[in-house]
């Protein structure tokens, strides 16, 4: 019916596609819906590095502190103390990176805004959420290790 309505108005024109509002309206969404799940795989793939990332780091922190830790346990410092201090030493280190992701995404919140779905470029409930989330993985990612740490026989570091 629109072909036929432009060709009698003037027949030198072409409709290549011609679509209802309706169709238009129900495909606009489309794109950012893909923007948001493509962002989604690489945060997720991300988050699963950095994790790797920081169970490798605190692994090898352990492992060169493996001596400090026997002297520790051997001079009365119970498992838990050096566990806690493991843990500490992380979460210094993920409190440090959680204040620089901050203010670099406030730094980035325009280009952001075109890439978000249904969510606010500026939401302080997502970035504490956000930053909750990932010092909750840093100290799980850390926990391992800690507890290795723990472990450390204080007549084997001495040797």
């Amino acid at each position: 019916m629109i072909r036929s309505t432009v060709a009698s108005i003037s027949p030198l024109s072409t409709v290549y596609r011609a679509s209802t509002g309706e169709d238009v309206m129900r495909i606009a969404p489309g794109r950012p819906r893909f923007n948001s799940l493509l962002i989604s795989i690489f945060a997720i793939a991300g988050l699963l590095l950095a994790t790797a990332g920081i169970y490798g780091s605190a692994s090898y922190a352990v492992g060169l502190r493996t001596h400090e830790f026997g002297i520790r346990a051997a001079l009365g410092a119970r498992p838990g103390q050096v566990r806690s201090l493991v843990l500490r030493t992380a979460a210094g280190i993920a409190a440090a990176g959680i204040a620089f992701g901050l203010a670099g995404v406030s730094l980035l919140t325009r280009v952001l805004g075109d890439l978000l779905f249904e969510v606010a470029a500026v939401d302080p409930v997502t970035y504490g959420a956000a930053a909750a989330f990932l010092a909750i993985v840093v100290l799980v990612a850390s926990y391992l290790p800690a507890r290795r740490a723990m472990r450390v026989d204080p007549a084997a570091s001495l040797r």
